[in-house]
């Protein structure tokens, strides 16, 4: 029970921390992800957006990790 609610006030804590650089993030996101300049519409978001979820929800992982480690 405590590992649980350890875990979630530090995914709240993140949050509250992250949600002044959400544009940053989704800037910095947008660049470290591959990019399909040749495909168009619903082909591109579908093969971009599933990376950017999945790189987003890493760096805010370990940024946080990192942060609340110092």
């Amino acid at each position: 029970m405590r590992a649980a609610v350890v875990h979630v006030l530090f995914n709240v804590a993140g949050v509250l921390v992250w949600v002044g650089f959400i544009d940053q993030l989704a800037d910095l996101v947008r660049w470290m992800s591959p990019q399909y300049p040749e495909l168009s519409g619903k082909a591109q978001l579908a093969a971009e957006v599933p990376r950017q979820i999945a790189n987003a929800h890493t760096m805010f992982n370990v940024a946080n990790t990192l942060l609340f480690l110092t």
